[in-house]
């Protein structure tokens, strides 16, 4: 269920479960997002019971936000209108980042000026590093280069053996899936099914999305193996949603990955699960999909007239 030891172990030295091995008290700032966002926050709720850290709601020497999705894609700068100036460290876990317009990024140092606390940030990935030193040389911030959390989620996935078994049985031989963004960042590529099985269209982003007043304690574990649930039920999924990806290669199912629109998919693919792809693939062109399918045994076909 987990990747071999070795691997395990290289992730042990990640700058993230570094932070939360040296006892933080953190509080977490409530966020919307959708049923990815929720298996992340779920995984970081568990990557910090599982430290030498605490999740407090006072007391707190860091207050936080979990990771997620494209700093700087989305104009979100309103989440940190709330957030009052203080000495506590504000940290980000691990993201992406693009700056889709230098406006956005002055918007955010005003506000990181306005609060004057100490940043830190973890990158997920090498590209989305580069795109935080823009930001580091507006404003002063910690940067860290680690991996999206709900892949260090894998150092720790042994502990959850039982629940995980209990709640997942074996996928279903008879269903492959599509699972495609419906957003601005999916990639214009052709819309296509499989052919050859049972296939499933479906942006699972789109199910369970919260409102951030949903706290990770009140959905509890519900949202987040839901979200797991509809990624692990088909025998191969194509997609180019990284949780969905994430969560299928943690279990080691085949699962073949596209990008979207920008470089989030890929960077993650390359600095993540490259290295240890447990079945999956990556493809960047809609030629390499094609093929990557029927090495599956299965059949591409695009639909028409959509």
């Amino acid at each position: 269920m987990s990747r071999p030891r070795q691997e395990v172990n290289a992730m042990q030295d990640d700058p993230l479960l570094q932070f939360l091995a040296e006892n933080h008290r953190l509080k977490f700032i409530p966020f919307g997002g959708n049923g990815g966002d929720r298996l992340l926050q779920w995984c970081v709720k568990r990557l910090v019971e599982e430290s030498a850290s605490e999740v407090v709601e006072e007391g707190h020497d860091c207050l936080c936000y979990h990771g997620g999705g494209m700093f700087g894609y989305y104009d979100d700068v309103a989440l940190l209108e709330d957030v009052p100036p203080g000495p506590e460290p504000l940290v980000f876990f691990p993201r992406a980042c693009y700056w889709r317009g230098t406006d956005i990024m002055a918007r955010y140092v005003a506000q990181f000026e306005r609060m004057g606390r100490p940043l830190i940030i973890f990158a997920r990935d090498e590209v989305s590093y580069g795109y935080f030193a823009e930001l580091q040389r507006a404003v002063y911030c910690d940067l860290r280069l680690s991996h999206d959390a709900a892949i260090l989620y894998d150092t720790i996935m042994e502990h959850d053996r039982d629940i995980l078994l209990t709640t997942f049985r074996a996928p279903r031989e008879d269903l492959v899936a599509v699972y495609r963004r419906t957003d601005c960042e999916s990639a214009e590529w052709p819309r296509f099914t499989l052919k050859g099985q049972r296939c499933l269209h479906l942006d699972p982003a789109q199910i369970g999305f919260l409102s951030p007043e949903h706290t990770l304690t009140a959905i509890g574990q519900s949202a987040y193996l839901a979200y797991w649930a509809i990624s692990y039920v088909p025998k191969v999924v194509v997609t180019d949603r990284l949780h969905v990806a994430i969560g299928r290669w943690l279990f080691g199912l085949p699962t073949i990955l596209f990008p979207g629109r920008e470089h989030k998919i890929k960077a993650a693919w390359e600095r993540s699960l490259a290295p240890g792809p447990r079945g999956a693939v990556f493809v960047e062109s809609f030629e390499e999909l094609v093929w990557a399918v029927k090495a599956f045994g299965l059949t591409l076909a695009v639909e028409r007239g959509i």
